[in-house]
């Protein structure tokens, strides 16, 4: 038996992968890349000694790629 908690975490990942599949690829693409410039811009960024970042899925999401190979 799925508990409660369980199945409304299913649903909600179900939700969220439906709504990401809609994003057109160029949009993410352009978003990521205005992230990526903005990031540089940051002073506590710049300053920065260490960083932490996630690996970005396939798609669906902004791609960190270019923030990975800046570092």
């Amino acid at each position: 038996m799925t508990s409660p908690m369980t199945a409304a975490k299913q649903k909600l990942r179900s939700i969220m992968k439906d709504k990401l599949s809609t994003i057109a690829p160029e949009h993410i693409k352009t978003q990521s890349r205005i992230i990526c410039e903005n990031l540089k811009t940051l002073k506590p960024y710049i300053e920065a000694q260490r960083i932490s970042i996630f690996l970005s899925m396939p798609s669906g999401e902004v791609q960190t790629d270019a923030i990975v190979n800046m570092v």
